[in-house]
């Protein structure tokens, strides 16, 4: 997700505020919510056991 969001923002900068990501989208990288990685985004992952 922040990689979404990391590229979306490079648009804005060499393009226009037309590709802005939505604001649910800035509000759950703020918040650290990144998906998979993180082990939670838009929904809760449980970890993996070996």
């Amino acid at each position: 997700m922040d990689a979404l969001f990391l590229a979306i923002f490079a648009l804005i900068v060499i393009q226009a505020s037309k590709y802005r990501p939505c604001p649910l989208l800035e509000k759950m990288v703020a918040a650290g919510r990144l998906g998979r990685k993180a082990g939670r985004g838009f929904y809760e992952y449980a970890e993996k056991k070996a």
